[in-house]
């Protein structure tokens, strides 16, 4: 299953969202995380690139005349269950090119290998409203299941007209003393909240360690129950998993 995360602003949590889908899979689903911007690795604990010459990786790849095969020089182990695929220098470094060129056909190879892979993939694609709309746009919509995460924050919720998908599901990262509410956000979108993320600062620290791999925050574990719900997974497997 091909599975996009995507927020309406840049800094809402995406990435952070997407390392704790990861790490609260069900243990017996191998799971691939696509990271399109480059915090993955980071929350995963991984060391850094040595220099920025060593920093290549998907968003290099979309720009190559190169197949499938060179992908898996990318993919870097976090466990037995979970991998990332590094991002390289980011999709912000090369939004210009690959909006002005037909990315789709690279991107449906792409996730053609990433299929055979792994079962689940996570696509960590950033802000859908803002840099990179046209390759974000298309690359969810070519997903099985997509996500959006949004907060309680007026400024981004004046966007929520302008998304140009359709979500399945709806991740609020929930801040303590904002005027709108959780109703409200599913006022505007016309739709329930699927799983609700407190800003906790264990959240913070596990991010500032980068100990997403080993110890997920227990905040985080609240968007376990989306693998039990949703298109695109085979339930028997899930509730044969991780309860």
């Amino acid at each position: 299953m091909l599975w996009s995360i995507c927020g309406l602003k840049a800094g809402y949590g995406v990435s952070t969202v997407v390392a704790g889908l990861a790490a609260q899979a069900p243990r017996d689903l191998k799971i691939l995380v696509v990271d399109f911007h480059g915090d993955q690795e980071a929350l995963f604990g991984m060391p850094p690139v040595a220099n920025e010459s060593s920093m290549v990786g998907v968003t290099e790849w979309l720009l190559a005349d190169v197949d499938t095969t060179s992908l898996d020089q990318f993919v870097v182990p976090v466990n037995d269950s979970i991998d990332v695929l590094r991002a390289g220098r980011g999709l912000r470094c090369y939004a210009d090119q690959i909006e002005s060129g037909d990315s789709r056909p690279r991107v449906l190879e792409l996730f053609a290998w990433a299929r055979a892979r792994a079962a689940v993939t996570l696509l960590d694609l950033g802000p859908v409203t803002t840099d990179g709309t046209r390759f974000t746009s298309f690359a969810a919509a070519a997903t099985d299941r997509r996500s959006l995460v949004v907060r309680s924050c007026y400024l981004g919720l004046r966007h929520a007209a302008n998304v140009p998908i359709a979500f399945e599901d709806l991740i609020e990262v929930s801040e303590p003393g904002r005027s709108l509410r959780t109703l409200d956000i599913e006022g505007i979108f016309d739709r329930p909240v699927d799983a609700i993320v407190p800003l906790d600062p264990a959240v913070a620290r596990a991010v500032d360690a980068g100990t997403f791999g080993r110890r997920c925050p227990r905040a985080l574990r609240r968007l376990r129950h989306l693998y039990r719900t949703g298109p695109g997974l085979d339930q028997t497997r899930i509730l044969g998993g991780r309860p």
